[in-house]
């Protein structure tokens, strides 16, 4: 009798991982600290992504990779490994620019897949879904962590994918211990400045670092909508005071920072950190708007689909990250410098371009 309940006790303490979007970049920094507090990693991975995440997986942790994709009946893997104990989803594509049927099939029947997958596991103590912020879509305002059903629509196909996706996650929140965890736009790591793809705040890093010093950069508009950037380090200690607290089960953690910068304040810190001056004059909004889209991306780094998010005015609450985590993330002024020193290292790295 003893030793059947010393094997049980050891059951409960033993955490076997399932994630998704491995070896995606926040997914990999966030196996990075799971690998030292968890028994056995189980990665879902595409097939031409085998070698990649073969490479990044930490050599500390017991781990078995998959091949699978979200997008197929059971992932294409059928039963689920036994042990599952906590299910890490972050598995999306999270292109501003993504086509609807892409969209669609991957953001939400993939998280339809995933749902249906988490309901075969018995034993299941922890379902951690990485939705967005940018669920609120064209909302104003302030948006509550807990608040999801709009209909003010959405600025891109993306935005919109990922509403659906967290609305079939909490249909199921009486089914599944589940967390929600929205970030806002993921950046590089506040202490080295590491990414491992230049893309959101990149873009514009890009078209700052390429515009001709010799002339003055204008700002945009006035500026006054905030813009809400955290590091992944920030992003991956939340997800660590999550992970085994079973007080957020069934919540909804707005993974952002309450006192964001507005744009001109990041235009301006980015710039000096870019060129050692700030911007000059100002040019109205709609005019930056349309030279933006005229320019495309090729020429400016910028894609239209997330010009959008240089008018919107939206903040959101951070209560329960606050007050249920204790956590908030630092701010831009203290990183800004690490973010652009690796992004300049980096520049012509065509693989960080992709």
């Amino acid at each position: 009798l003893d030793r059947i309940v010393i094997m049980n006790n050891i059951l409960e303490i033993m955490k076997k991982v399932f994630i998704t979007g491995f070896p995606g970049f926040i997914a990999s920094e966030i196996v990075k600290s799971l690998s030292k507090r968890v028994d056995k990693i189980f990665f879902l991975v595409q097939k031409e992504m085998l070698k990649i995440a073969e490479r990044k997986v930490p050599s500390e942790v017991d781990y078995e990779i998959i091949e699978g994709d979200i997008t197929l009946h059971d992932l294409g893997i059928g039963e689920p490994p036994s042990g599952i104990t906590h299910i890490l989803h972050l598995a999306a594509v999270y292109d501003l620019s993504v086509d609807p049927e892409t969209a669609y099939n991957v953001n939400v029947k993939g998280t339809e897949n995933v749902i249906k997958f988490a309901m075969k596991i018995k034993d299941l103590r922890h379902f951690i879904y990485f939705s967005t912020a940018y669920v609120s879509g064209l909302r104003r305002g302030k948006v509550g962590e807990e608040e999801l059903v709009h209909g003010y629509g959405f600025k891109n196909n993306y935005e919109y994918s990922k509403y659906l996706a967290e609305l079939i996650v909490r249909n199921h929140l009486d089914d599944l211990p589940i967390t929600i965890i929205r970030p806002g736009i993921v950046v590089g790591d506040s202490k080295t400045g590491y990414t491992s793809k230049f893309d959101g705040l990149y873009f514009f890093l890009r078209f700052m670092y390429k515009y001709p010093s010799f002339l003055p950069m204008p700002y945009m508009g006035r500026g006054d909508v905030p813009v809400n950037i955290v590091p992944v380090d920030f992003v991956v200690e939340g997800v660590c005071r999550v992970f085994d607290n079973m007080k957020t089960i069934g919540k909804t953690y707005h993974f952002v920072d309450p006192s964001p910068l507005n744009l001109r304040e990041l235009h301006t810190l980015f710039y000096k950190e870019l060129k050692g001056k700030k911007p000059k004059g100002m040019i109205p909004m709609p005019l930056a708007i349309f030279l933006f889209k005229v320019l495309g991306k090729r020429f400016t780094g910028v894609v239209k689909e997330g010009l959008g998010y240089l008018t919107h005015y939206t903040v959101f609450s951070t209560e329960n990250l606050e007050k249920g985590l204790n956590l908030l993330p630092p701010s831009p002024y203290r990183y800004a410098d690490k973010l652009v020193k690796f992004f300049i290292e980096n520049i012509n790295n065509r693989e960080m371009m992709r």
